[in-house]
């Protein structure tokens, strides 16, 4: 919505809008005051627009209100609230806390996509990111056996979330090639049993 600076009637029956210091959001109220004027194009000034309108006054006619909309600015309100309501969503539901697993290691270059933290719901894998990282930011993530060999792997992005539905015992996260990739390695610590 704009706001409105000033809208001023002139001794003719005219009317001027300017913007001034004064600001309001509020319908304009244009009442007949009895002149013999019967058109009239007042200017409204709005910090978004100018507004050009054309009034006549007729004895037989009377219109309560008009308004108009603007298709693209409702657009970008719908997808400002959806864009609010996917980044307040929860990243998963149905999470069992006593099985939740935050038992990683992180090791690797000093990247600005390096994960803050890395846990498992006994189903998924997580891999948490700061919250400055863009989803387009985030590398692929690969699974390593035993060998060394890599596989990459299916995942979703959630917000700063990275979702893997397998357990991740050992995988790496890497960008670029050669000489000039970057990586960052995750490992599963496996709990130690109690010697008896």
């Amino acid at each position: 919505m704009a706001t409105i600076a000033k809208l001023v009637a002139k001794a003719d029956g005219s009317f001027e809008g300017t913007l001034a210091t004064l600001s309001v959001t509020a319908p304009i109220a244009i009442l007949p005051n009895g002149r013999k004027v019967k058109d009239s194009e007042p200017v409204i000034n709005t910090d978004r627009r100018t507004y050009h309108v054309e009034l006549r006054a007729t004895p037989a006619t009377y219109m309560a209100s008009v308004s108009w909309t603007y298709p693209a600015d409702e657009l970008i309100a719908l997808r400002a609230a959806e864009a609010e309501r996917e980044r307040t969503a929860p990243v998963a539901a149905g999470f069992n806390l006593a099985a939740l697993n935050f038992r990683y290691r992180i090791s690797g270059d000093k990247v600005a996509w390096k994960p803050v933290r890395i846990f498992d719901d006994g189903r998924q894998t997580f891999v948490e990111f700061a919250q400055s990282v863009a989803a387009d930011e985030m590398p692929p993530i690969f699974a390593l056996d035993e060998h060394g060999d890599v596989e990459l792997l299916n995942y979703r992005v959630h917000g700063r979330f990275m979702l893997i539905d397998r357990i991740l015992e050992r995988a790496v996260l890497r960008l670029g090639v050669g000489k000039a990739a970057r990586e960052v390695r995750i490992g599963r610590d496996t709990p130690r049993r109690a010697q008896s």
